[in-house]
């Protein structure tokens, strides 16, 4: 997983499913992959980089682990049929990998909560199953999937962002919004980031306080509808 790899993902899916193993793979401080063979799904976390850093012209040999590791780990396990979910970073990463593009746009940026709206076939994918039409998570990101990856059906979108969630194959799906970020760790993170916040103008309090209107139980579910793509 790429370096920002998310508190909040490890105790949402641990409060959810407390039986289930979790690993954590740093690549970024040398962590070695685990067997395909013993992985039964995977989950792409946030990082504090672009894609455009570790592929295109300006690539950056700090994050050749993601070309040279993480993908051909992610394509084996596409191959072998395993749930995906890549989450912001990893949602554009597995973007990239479909073929969209990736493109720095702070002038989409979208720091704080915002409204989710499912499209159509969004209400009627299994992976909002018990979800709201309308809900509000918590993002943070100045980076944006520009163009539909090939084979992509749109699940759904923001005010700014037009592919907030994408179904890349059957099991392949990708989310530009935090499913496993809710008010406490949220919270955690803008004291993490307070000076770059600060720097582009937010009120931190008015950030942290908005984190109580995040829709704490539809993010849960979505969570719960990719576990029940796991096989037993």
């Amino acid at each position: 997983m790429p370096p920002n790899v998310s508190l909040g993902a490890i105790k949402t899916i641990q409060l959810l499913y407390p039986e289930q193993k979790i690993q954590v793979v740093k690549l970024h401080e040398g962590e070695n992959l685990p067997n395909i063979k013993d992985t039964n799904a995977i989950i792409i976390s946030g990082g504090e980089f672009g894609v455009y850093d570790a592929f295109g012209p300006n690539k950056k040999p700090e994050y050749n682990w993601v070309r040279e590791q993480e993908v051909p780990f992610i394509e084996t396990a596409i191959k072998a049929d395993l749930p995906i979910l890549g989450i912001c970073f990893g949602h554009q990463l597995l973007g990239h990998m479909y073929g969209g593009e990736v493109k720095y746009r702070p002038d989409l940026s979208e720091i704080g909560c915002f409204t989710i709206a499912l499209t159509t076939n969004g209400q009627k994918s299994s992976f909002f199953n018990k979800v709201s039409n309308q809900f509000i998570a918590w993002l943070y990101h100045n980076d944006h999937i520009i163009t539909l990856p090939n084979g992509a059906v749109v699940l759904a979108n923001s005010e700014r962002t037009q592919f907030q969630a994408l179904k890349l194959s059957d099991k392949v799906f990708g989310v530009q919004f935090h499913p496993e970020m809710w008010g406490e760790v949220s919270a955690f993170f803008y004291t993490r980031t307070r000076s770059y916040l600060e720097k582009l103008g937010y009120n931190i309090d008015e950030l942290t306080d908005d984190t109580a209107n995040i829709s704490t139980k539809d993010i849960f579910m979505i969570i719960k509808n990719f576990f029940n793509l796991i096989e037993d």
